[in-house]
């Protein structure tokens, strides 16, 4: 199946998922928390480290390369302490507050938005340089972006301790599974074949995850969304990228990375920003507010203006 055609089918995948979700949500009734809390559960401790640990081991990496998840990390925290200066003036609430500042730190860095899109401008060489740059993501998520969810919503104080304490639970799974994956890779041990196609257990992840978000959207929601969304999309779209793009005049690297790193730098919020939402009981619904608008703020308006003006990134 070529690359077109398998983000075609994501992206089935996605707004099925997202619908289905969306319509199941009043079947459910009052038990719909309940379902989204199991079903995102089951994806990280299930189906998450088995797509970790294949994906991850065997990638190459190399000390030229390693610019790149390095720079998805400043990306998500730009964005993780700009959401923070900027929360106040939005939301008095903590909770709320948190939840801006996830959302304004998590980026859709992988294939359903960011690797495609380098794909589509880059080639097969930027969809490559892509899955390196999302090394990140998992350690970024689980050690940092969860212990933060956990601290604002259970009053902790966020120690070495903590993070250990909260370090060995199964919904870290996916972290002890990049990490065995990298060693194994750094060790030259070689992955086995798959016994089983990986690209049905992705699917499942991504149709499982936006069900979960289709069952949180509230339209009531959409009207108090507006104005943080308007902050988040300045941040996303206009701060962040002129940052990155900034440091990239002093720091050499290749062209096609240098594409990639721009590309990725404006990308909207990610769906784990709903997930962490979720795990930790913050809002969920202004997440998910957050999270359509500032992907469809992005489709509508940023993405024709980057192939518009592709020449200047490539």
């Amino acid at each position: 199946m070529s690359v077109t055609y398998k983000f075609i089918l994501f992206q089935s995948v996605i707004s099925g998922g997202f619908l289905f979700g969306y319509f199941l949500k009043k079947a459910a009734a009052g038990h719909a928390e309940k379902i989204v809390k199991k079903i995102l559960r089951f994806n990280i401790i299930i189906f998450e480290p088995l797509i970790v640990l294949n994906s991850a081991w065997g990638i190459t990496i190399t000390p030229d390369l390693m610019i790149l998840p390095a720079a998805g990390l400043l990306i998500v925290l730009i964005g993780f302490f700009s959401g923070t200066v900027v929360s106040p003036f939005i939301f008095k609430d903590k909770i709320k507050k948190a939840t801006f500042i996830i959302t304004a730190s998590l980026s859709n860095h992988g294939f359903t938005m960011g690797a495609f899109i380098c794909y589509i401008l880059i080639g097969f060489q930027g969809l490559a340089l892509s899955f390196v740059f999302t090394i990140y993501f998992t350690f970024y998520v689980f050690i940092f972006i969860f212990n933060y969810a956990s601290a604002v919503r259970f009053n902790h104080t966020v120690s070495l301790k903590f993070i250990i304490r909260k370090f060995f639970q199964l919904q870290n799974l996916p972290l002890y599974s990049i990490s065995a994956a990298l060693l194994l890779s750094l060790s030259g041990i070689k992955r086995p074949v798959p016994v089983l196609n990986l690209d049905v257990f992705i699917y499942a992840v991504v149709f499982l995850y936006f069900l979960s978000l289709g069952m949180q959207f509230d339209l009531k929601q959409i009207k108090d969304a507006v104005r943080p969304s308007v902050f988040l999309a300045v941040l996303k779209f206009c701060i962040i990228p002129f940052i990155i793009i900034i440091i990239l005049f002093f720091v050499p690297v290749s062209h096609d990375m240098r594409a990639v790193i721009i590309i990725q730098s404006f990308m909207p919020t990610g769906v784990f920003s709903v997930v962490t939402a979720s795990l930790y009981d913050l809002d969920t619904r202004l997440a998910s507010a957050l999270f359509v608008f500032n992907t469809v703020i992005y489709a509508a308006a940023v993405l024709p203006l980057t192939l518009l003006f592709r020449n200047l990134i490539l």
